[in-house]
């Protein structure tokens, strides 16, 4: 299955192709000021790297946060678009789970994972999972999330943004427990989001358009200012 997979969740996002088991295009880009200028040109060029033409495309995958409002709203309404004017698929993946999918490979030894993303507002997004869901996905402030995490006996590997803005905060109140991992080391986002959605299609686990919509987890700030 060839499946095109976009990831607007940050200030880095990035476009792929999968091909079956294999990234055959992947291309991470820096957001200057928004993503609507470069992503319809970032999705041609992992087309043309991968020598495939939109038509050849079998399904389309997005993050769908949660992240930055702006870029989730860009993302979803570009993969919305090429899933209608092509008759394909779609399916909405996490943005959390597509970071932590995104270190599958690591050898944590006995450390809990922990994808973070920088909320902004001191807050940052996260959730805990180890073989069950310990912290569901949501926004919570560095300080209240070491206080949750302080009855777990493990070690944490943090990975994320949100995990380097607030550094300081982690190694404070976690001490030796605190382990975090460059994002530099990671592949672009885009890749796991492809590689998460293989499944949830051979599932038919497709989404309907009409009702799938960014996971913001809390009210935009233009919201929260205006009061609607």
């Amino acid at each position: 299955m060839k499946i095109l997979a976009i990831d607007t969740s940050a200030k880095i996002g990035s476009v792929a192709v999968i091909n079956d088991n294999e990234a055959v295009a992947a291309i991470p880009y820096q957001v200057e000021s928004s993503h609507a200028e470069v992503l319809v040109g970032k999705i041609a060029d992992a087309l043309n790297l991968s020598k495939l033409d939109i038509s050849d495309i079998d399904g389309i995958a997005v993050a769908v946060g949660p992240g930055s409002f702006t870029g989730l709203r860009v993302g979803l309404a570009s993969a919305k678009g090429l899933a209608i004017a092509g008759n394909k698929p779609l399916v909405g993946v996490s943005s959390l789970e597509a970071l932590a999918f995104s270190a599958r490979d690591v050898k944590t030894r006995d450390a809990l994972l922990i994808p973070c993303i920088n909320a902004y507002r001191d807050e940052v997004y996260t959730a805990v999972n180890n073989k069950k869901m310990l912290f569901p996905e949501c926004s919570i402030s560095p300080e209240f999330f070491c206080d949750k995490l302080k009855d777990i006996e493990n070690d944490f590997l943090f990975i994320g943004d949100g995990a380097e803005r607030y550094k300081d905060i982690f190694e404070q109140r976690l001490g030796k427990r605190f382990k975090i991992m460059p994002s530099g080391s990671l592949g672009p986002l885009a890749v796991s989001v492809g590689f998460i959605a293989l499944p949830m299609f051979a599932r038919g686990e497709i989404a309907d358009l009409v009702s799938l919509v960014p996971n913001y987890i809390r009210r935009p700030d233009a919201e929260v200012k205006y009061g609607s």
